[in-house]
């Protein structure tokens, strides 16, 4: 597989697509907000980005507790059930079609976040444009979170074939058969959807899994500093084998 192809769009218009519509459970979504609240050091009424923001759960949750939520994603479908479930709640975050690479607002936000290991999916090149555009978007002293796995988390629990539920009601099975190819630092895996009575569907990712020290140095160079790492969704410090990390910056200026 190619590192350049964009195997996302497929992806998440796909089976996985279908089963992330089906939203998450509203208290692991809480904890989440919890999380993201205390790591990003987030003031009543700070206006707060989320980058690949799916259906949204996290920016209503978000506006829910009075803080000005801006969800993207490429995702269009994504987004309106977003919406749809914002306006049931009666809150008005707002959310914008685009892929991440457009994103040229600047200065325009207090913290941003990058949740569910969807950093990584482009190029080095691209995914340093990336890291470069978050911090543009941030105001000076802005603090912006990256959800995601790192080798540190993906080499000591490897395993080239695992099978998982998708869904809270066990209605679908994955397989999911991984490659790790060191010389790109890439996990390549093919994941098959089995459904009631057998029905089969595949599909494809390409994921750039960075070192900590890697990523650490790439968010360095885009103008990040003030660095912490946590064990995702929790005060911790990281440690090898942790599920996943929330590394935390600031931008420089603040």
């Amino acid at each position: 597989m190619n590192d350049k192809t964009e195997w996302w769009r497929e992806f998440f218009r796909g089976p996985w697509g279908e089963i992330q519509a089906r939203g998450y459970p509203e208290e692991e979504t809480r904890q989440q907000v919890d999380f993201l609240v205390s790591a990003l050091r987030l003031e009543q009424g700070a206006r707060v980005l989320d980058t690949s923001c799916g259906v949204g759960g996290h920016c209503i949750e978000l506006a829910r507790r009075g803080y000005e939520a801006t969800g993207i994603d490429f995702n269009g479908s994504a987004l309106a059930i977003a919406a749809n479930a914002a306006a049931a709640v009666g809150v008005k975050p707002r959310f914008v079609e685009m892929d991440i690479r457009q994103l040229q607002e600047r200065e325009a936000y207090d913290a941003a976040f990058s949740f569910w290991t969807s950093f990584g999916y482009f190029s080095d090149e691209d995914n340093l444009d990336v890291a470069y555009r978050f911090a543009d978007a941030l105001k000076p002293g802005g603090r912006l979170l990256i959800d995601t796995r790192v080798t540190e988390c993906l080499l000591p629990n490897f395993k080239e074939f695992r099978w998982n539920w998708a869904d809270e009601a066990r209605t679908v099975r994955v397989l999911e058969e991984a490659r790790w190819d060191q010389v790109s630092g890439r996990v390549e895996t093919t994941w098959s959807f089995v459904r009631d009575r057998g029905l089969v569907e595949t599909a494809t990712s390409s994921l750039r899994v960075y070192s900590y020290k890697e990523l650490h140095e790439l968010l360095e160079t885009a103008g990040f500093c003030g660095f912490q790492g946590f064990g995702t969704g929790t005060n911790k410090p990281f440690k090898m084998g942790a599920r996943r990390l929330s590394i935390v910056a600031e931008k420089v200026g603040g």
